[in-house]
């Protein structure tokens, strides 16, 4: 009788049937039991130094209410009412949300054009919010979260040395801040602090416009050093690899470059080898005039004989351009973070079966190669229809990952 009057009389918004019942019989056993249905429902009333308020609850119905904090008779606080405790909970919560709103007003403060303004006037060392202020340092010899050694960082994508566009009528020369350009219209001067959308001038007075540099123009301006790869095939190994900021990516047969280029200035870190030493120093000055020479590290070399230095590395992305690709992508797993991909690019058929036999051989995951084929369209007064000229097919992409 006395539990079921208990449980029925002792209400609360915040707490059910069973947590009413072992809140009444902990304050029962701490004090003396119930001797009728008066002391069962005015229970913890009388050791709590709360009142009845007209023998009704606040909110206008009946029943028993526990007001007040729970406490002995000597004045020491015991464990609190729910009320004390929903509030505490409640209490909490707000200052997490205020403490994420503060966080996300720094740092909508941070993207804002007026504090970027003010930084760059006011140099100095930054300390980051939210999860980066909480981030454990990695340095060089620090480990990833597989235990793997972690590589040194390189620096971003400095603004101030990207090249620019200098155009002239229909003429485009790629030159980077403080370089010169030497044509039939004049030497030029390219200043450290230009910018797009300048006219600058030749001694002989010819005026060329600045504009800035944006990555099919590294296609069309970049020195060659033989047949580079062209635009929709990095797009397509952009889009499938989900190459992104921060990205640790080891390629082999750079040549030009400009798939270093593309990947250095989407901000990936990226180790790229090449066999013909004159070949890696064109690639080199083609890295310095995209302004990724430090993302970017063009080493000159073969990767099979050196893939034994990228054992306790771990790269998201793996891109192969050589005709021994077969060869590395059978240790792809050694260097490949879990999770990360391989990307084949092979002119021909015979090259893209060995790389596709040797993916499968080594346990690779998702193995599938597609050819890359672009056909242009031509309109004209007498109707439409796809062009007959420019290059079709490019060649044949093989991806897998590893898991």
């Amino acid at each position: 009788m006395h539990q079921q009057s208990g449980e029925r009389n002792v209400r609360h918004p915040f707490a059910g049937r069973r947590c009413i019942h072992g809140y009444v019989w902990r304050r029962r056993r701490r004090h003396e039991s119930a001797q009728d249905a008066a002391d069962d429902e005015a229970d913890g009333h009388r050791r709590r130094r709360t009142r009845r308020r007209g023998g009704h609850h606040p909110n206008g119905g009946r029943g028993a209410v526990l007001l007040g904090r729970a406490s002995d008779e000597d004045g020491r606080a015991r464990s609190g009412d729910l009320p004390g405790r929903r509030l505490a909970r409640l209490a909490r919560g707000r200052e997490r949300r205020r403490e994420r709103d503060r966080v996300r007003r720094r740092r909508r403060c941070c993207r804002s054009s007026r504090f970027r303004r003010w930084r760059r006037r006011h140099p100095g060392r930054r300390r980051g919010t939210g999860r980066d202020a909480r981030r454990r340092p990695r340095g060089p010899g620090s480990r990833g979260p597989r235990g793997e050694r972690r590589r040194p960082r390189r620096g971003r994508l400095r603004a101030r040395r990207v090249s620019v566009l200098l155009v002239h009528g229909d003429r485009e020369y790629l030159r980077a801040p403080g370089d010169e350009l030497h044509t039939d219209l004049g030497v030029l001067d390219v200043p450290e602090d230009v910018e797009h959308g300048d006219v600058l001038e030749t001694h002989l007075g010819e005026a060329f416009t600045v504009r800035p540099l944006r990555g099919p123009d590294l296609f069309e301006h970049f020195e060659r050093t033989g047949a580079p790869m062209m635009p929709r095939d990095v797009g397509l190994i952009v889009g499938e690899t989900g190459v992104a900021a921060g990205d640790e990516v080891l390629d082999a047969g750079t040549g030009t470059g400009v798939l270093s280029a593309y990947l250095g200035r989407m901000g990936a870190n990226v180790t790229t080898y090449e066999r013909d030493p004159e070949f890696a120093d064109v690639a080199r000055e083609n890295m310095r005039l995209a302004g990724v020479d430090d993302a970017v590290d063009v080493r000159t070399g073969d990767l099979t004989e050196h893939l034994d230095e990228h054992v306790d590395e771990a790269f998201d992305v793996l891109t192969l351009d050589t005709g021994d690709a077969n060869e590395v992508v059978e240790r792809a797993p050694d260097v490949l973070r879990y999770g990360g991909f391989v990307a084949v690019y092979s002119p021909f058929v015979e090259q893209t079966r060995e790389a596709v036999a040797a993916a499968r051989d080594v346990g690779l995951q998702d193995v599938r190669t597609e050819e890359t084929i672009q056909r242009p369209m031509d309109f004209d007064d007498r109707g439409s229809r796809p062009s007959t000229g420019g290059v079709g097919h490019t060649g044949y992409l093989t991806y897998a990952r590893h898991y």
